[in-house]
């Protein structure tokens, strides 16, 4: 068995192969690949960190504090592609047409929920155009990642209800999660 030892705010401080009280109370079980990963310098500890998963309750997960690493993809800025079928990891924005409403879901896995669950709130800037002209800002609604990773869904508030029922599409700036929009009419 092989240990990797953690303080109290999630910094690694150690891996080791014994359970030793010495190194502190927080530890997690980890594999032989990451514990020669991080003995033999290939991983530097320091670029990593233990936190609480937000959807499983006692467990702990060991991730990278660079967000690309996570799965080496990072939506890039611009339009938000439109579909109907949901991926997962990612963050999905429905728009309903009929209403005039819009909902947030999540689809991101445990890795990214716990990243979004740490710490203070993000807030992701949504811009609604022109479904013709990217140019022409119509509207702008704002989404909490760490209430959407808590929860899983999230009711939008404050934005123009009228522009919704129309015929739009959405922009974002760069993220590594991925976003989708659905349009229910």
């Amino acid at each position: 068995m092989f240990y990797l030892y953690y303080d109290n705010v999630g910094n690694v401080a150690c891996v080791t192969n014994i359970i030793d009280d010495s190194f502190g109370p927080n530890y997690i079980d980890i594999n032989l690949q990451t514990y020669e990963d991080f003995s033999n310098s290939t991983k530097q500890l320091s670029d990593y960190i233990v936190l609480k998963s937000s959807k499983v309750i006692g467990k702990m997960l060991l991730l990278s504090r660079d967000l690309h690493d996570l799965d080496g993809t990072v939506q890039a800025s611009g339009m938000i592609s439109k579909q109907q079928e949901i991926s997962t990891n990612s963050v999905v924005l429905t728009q309903d047409t009929t209403n005039g409403t819009w909902t947030a879901t999540s689809t991101m896995d445990d890795i990214n929920c716990a990243l979004f669950a740490q710490g203070y709130d993000h807030i992701k800037e949504y811009y609604v155009v022109d479904n013709t002209n990217r140019f022409i800002l119509l509207d702008t609604f704002q989404v909490n990642l760490k209430t959407l990773a808590a929860c899983n869904t999230v009711a939008i508030k404050d934005y123009d209800k009228d522009i919704c029922k129309s015929q739009v599409s959405l922009l974002c700036r760069s993220h590594h999660v991925k976003h989708i929009h659905i349009v229910q009419e």
